[in-house]
C-alpha cells in the first residue's frame, strides 16, 4: 500500500514536467523569427513533446483507472489539464481547429 501514492505522485510529476515542456516548446516556436534554426528547434521540440504527452497520458489513465480510489487531487488535476492538451493535439491533427 505504501507504494501506490508514490507511484501517482510520480506520475503526477511527469505530467507536470510533460505538460510544462510543451508550453515552453510551444512559446520558443512562437518567438523565434522566420527561417532561423531557433524556429527549427521549435518545430522539433512540439513534435517530439506532443508524442510524450500522448505516451504519458496513455500511462496516466491506465494508473487512474487501476488506483483512483488512492490517487490524489493533484494527480487528478494534470489527468485533467493533459487530457485537455491530448484533445485539442487531436483535434489540430484532424484538421478540426
Amino acid at each position: 500500500m505504501a507504494g501506490r501514492p508514490t507511484l501517482t505522485r510520480a506520475v503526477a510529476l511527469a505530467g507536470i514536467v510533460i505538460g510544462g515542456a510543451l508550453l515552453c516548446s510551444v512559446a520558443v516556436l512562437a518567438t523565434s523569427p522566420t527561417d532561423s534554426s531557433q524556429r527549427e528547434l521549435g518545430h522539433g521540440a512540439v513534435a517530439a513533446t506532443s508524442l510524450l504527452v500522448v505516451v504519458w497520458e496513455l500511462a496516466a489513465v491506465g494508473v487512474a483507472i487501476a488506483r483512483w480510489r488512492e490517487s490524489t487531487m493533484g494527480f487528478r488535476v494534470v489527468l485533467a489539464l493533459n487530457s485537455a492538451i491530448v484533445f485539442l493535439l487531436a483535434m489540430t491533427l484532424l484538421g478540426w481547429i
